[in-house]
């Protein structure tokens, strides 16, 4: 099967990735 992401999705999942890094190393 194929997985298609739609950009916003792919922008939300990127975003939320971005946050819980950012909180986890802005100690």
């Amino acid at each position: 099967g194929k997985i298609l992401y739609r950009e916003s999705d792919i922008e939300r999942m990127l975003a939320d990735g971005y946050r819980s890094a950012y909180r986890q190393t802005a100690t």
